[in-house]
């Protein structure tokens, strides 16, 4: 199945777990949002770090990608 990454704010962290159990949509809090300039971190249940990548690291595999593509053709 698929599965999404949902930024809530802490404020309403217990009212999404509510929404999703009322819909039967499994969820689970696997991190927190800390700043612009933070890395995504995922870490499992025991707080073992999983994930850890940088904005760069995120956007560098699609960013430039049809660029990258055309002058390959060239």
């Amino acid at each position: 199945g698929a599965r999404s990454i949902v930024s809530v704010s802490p404020s309403y962290q217990s009212d999404w777990q509510q929404y999703c159990q009322e819909h039967s949509v499994d969820c689970a809090a696997i991190g927190r949002v800390e700043g612009p300039e933070s890395p995504l971190k995922i870490q499992s249940e025991d707080e073992q770090l999983l994930i850890s990548l940088s904005a760069a690291d995120l956007t560098a595999p699609w960013s430039g990608a049809i660029e990258s593509a055309v002058e390959q053709d060239l």
